[in-house]
């Protein structure tokens, strides 16, 4: 599908970080197993109305934590 660059922002309930794609979407981004802080390439796999879900490509950037 998609492939973006995200920074995650914080945990949510269930475990999955969750983070806002600079595309401007207004969407938020449900990814699991990112840390906050971290910057990683991400791959969206599946679009809802509010939000979408992603997987983890790559980790660019390590959290500080």
């Amino acid at each position: 599908m998609t492939d973006l660059v995200v920074i995650a922002e914080k945990l949510v309930f269930g475990g999955d970080s969750l983070a806002e794609p600079q595309d401007g979407s207004g969407k938020v981004l449900f990814l699991p197993g990112l840390i906050p802080g971290e910057v990683a390439q991400v791959e969206i796999i599946s679009i809802h109305k509010d939000y979408d879900r992603g997987k983890i490509l790559s980790i660019l950037e390590p959290s500080p934590h």
